[in-house]
């Protein structure tokens, strides 16, 4: 269960680091370079669950070319700070083999 107290805590005492101008603009520049690399891909296009919903959403209508969309939700820590085996919660319903594919997430990190 999520409290909100330590949310609101989180939130209040949380340095911002980038703008939303500056979040879109590197968005917008993320978008150019797939653009660039992948238009005529036919590209699957991986959302990783939660994280990457708002960039995927932020991205996904800047690129202007056929594409696949689906969802990949994995975990390792299971409500923990540490975890060890892969656990899925959503695979992708997309056959990938012999497709190129975006993955989106927000933060890349060890888990």
């Amino acid at each position: 269960m999520i409290d909100l107290r330590e949310v609101e805590q989180v939130q209040a005492s949380a340095d911002r680091l980038y703008s939303q101008i500056e979040v879109e603009g590197a968005v917008s520049r993320l978008a150019d370079e797939i653009n660039r690399d992948l238009s005529g891909a036919d590209p699957v296009v991986l959302c990783v669950l939660n994280g990457g919903m708002i960039v995927t959403g932020k991205l996904v209508p800047q690129l202007p070319f056929f594409l696949e969309l689906d969802s990949v939700h994995a975990t390792r820590y299971r409500g923990k700070t540490e975890g060890s085996e892969l656990h899925w919660l959503h695979e992708p319903a997309i056959e990938l083999a012999g497709r190129t594919v975006l993955l989106v997430d927000d933060i890349l990190d060890a888990g």
